[in-house]
């Protein structure tokens, strides 16, 4: 059990023929404080849990009621798959659907019914493959809450990594880089820190682009010409950093 006060989590399983729903039901066998509201085909899980051979209850979704999930018991706030997905057959048919569950996840935080969204692994390819321009999960939901700038970052306990580009090709990675960008996002972990994870004053060590930081400029001059320029402007603004 947690030590975290009881909260009502939304969960989007991602993609129906992925590994998403196997891990959600895989964690309703746990005993949990909290309530996991799944936003997905209830149909599609009850089936999956079937191949899975494990036991699963979708009880609907009831904002003024609080259940919580485990020992095979999800609250379920029900959307509609347009196609049978059975494991590793994805189908574009369902690609609307995957966007509406997320878009359900997200009027329900914004309405404060839930404490946080957590996202299974969609299937790019097939949303693209339907006609939807989607690059990601990040770009999604900063589009649909209307924020001109968000920061993607992967947390643990000890580490905490922050890009300054996401879901880019390779390529275009370098032209992406800018001072004015990396000095947005520097500063807006820098706060974020502050708020989220009690960060008196965050030591942020910023990575090089190239091997070995560019070595001097004969691998790349990024290092030399953005990032160490970038980096300086903002220690005279009292930021903590290390880096390139």
């Amino acid at each position: 059990m947690s030590a975290t006060p009881p909260l009502r989590l939304a969960i989007t399983p991602g993609e129906l023929a992925g590994i998403g729903p196997d891990l959600v039901i895989q964690l309703a066998q746990q005993p949990h404080d909290h309530e996991w509201v799944v936003i997905a085909d209830p149909d599609a899980l009850m089936a999956r849990a079937k191949t899975l051979q494990l036991p699963l209850n979708c009880h609907p979704f009831d904002a003024n009621h609080f259940r919580a999930s485990g020992l095979g018991n999800i609250s379920v706030l029900a959307q509609t798959a347009t196609a049978a997905s059975p494991p590793g057959e994805a189908s574009t048919d369902n690609a609307n659907y995957l966007l509406k569950c997320l878009d359900a996840a997200i009027d329900g935080c914004q309405q404060q019914l839930f404490s946080a969204l957590v996202t299974g692994p969609l299937n790019k390819h097939i949303i693209n493959a339907a006609g939807i321009p989607f690059s990601g999960h990040t770009e999604y939901l900063a589009e649909k809450t209307r924020c001109k700038q968000v920061v993607m970052m992967l947390a643990s306990e000890q580490l905490r990594v922050a890009l300054l580009t996401t879901h880019l090709p390779l390529r275009d990675v370098s032209d992406a880089i800018t001072a004015d960008s990396l000095e947005t996002v520097i500063t807006t972990l820098r706060g974020e820190l502050k708020r989220y994870f009690c960060t008196h004053e965050p030591h942020i060590l910023v990575a090089g682009l190239n091997p070995h930081a560019g070595e001097q400029g004969s691998m790349g001059r990024e290092e030399i010409d953005i990032i160490s320029p970038t980096l300086s402007t903002l220690r005279d603004k009292g930021f903590s950093l290390e880096g390139p």
